[in-house]
């Protein structure tokens, strides 16, 4: 079995038919932790969602303060970016996979751009059997966080993330 999380904003973003697809694919091995404030007015009339919101395996835990978002995390084997493909996802960069990282655990999503930022971090999927699949091959890591993605992750600051910006203002001779 496998515990995953997702953080954040659970409406319209999210993939509903993706996440009742790697439920059904994967039955009670999968126990999801949706944290964050649901949105069902977002997806009214979705099958998928409300699929979703009856499986006994999907636990819907709503907003959590920080620490308590850290300690579900902790939790978890792996974190997820359940959003579905389209261009405004595309092109958004999920800060959910650094809090994830930050505590060592990787990150699953649908091949998005901005997931790929930080590929380090991510394994993107093309199809609800590869989430799936993805998910199963991180079951049991709450036990034995990934060290160094953890380190890694601690070392995205501001100022690193932004550093080929600043070198290219530098090179044209922009005071930084």
């Amino acid at each position: 079995s496998v515990v995953a999380i997702s953080l954040g904003h659970l409406g319209w973003r999210t993939d509903w038919a993706l996440l009742r697809q790697a439920g059904d694919r994967l039955g009670d091995r999968l126990v999801l932790l949706l944290v964050g404030e649901a949105h069902p007015q977002e997806s009214a009339g979705d099958e998928d969602l409300a699929w979703c919101l009856r499986h006994p395996g999907f636990v819907w835990l709503g907003r959590r303060t920080d620490a308590e978002a850290a300690a579900l995390i902790r939790c978890a084997d792996v974190g997820i970016v359940p959003f579905r493909v389209e261009p405004f996802n595309d092109a958004g960069l999920p800060y959910r996979i650094l809090k994830y990282a930050r505590l060592g655990r990787h990150t699953i999503a649908p091949d998005l751009a901005g997931a790929r930022t930080w590929s380090r971090a991510v394994t993107t999927t093309q199809s609800a059997a590869e989430f799936a699949d993805a998910l199963l091959a991180h079951s049991g890591r709450s036990a034995a966080p990934d060290l160094e993605l953890r380190e890694w992750a601690l070392a995205q600051t501001a100022r690193s993330q932004n550093e080929p910006l600043w070198e290219r203002l530098r090179v044209l001779g922009v005071p930084t």
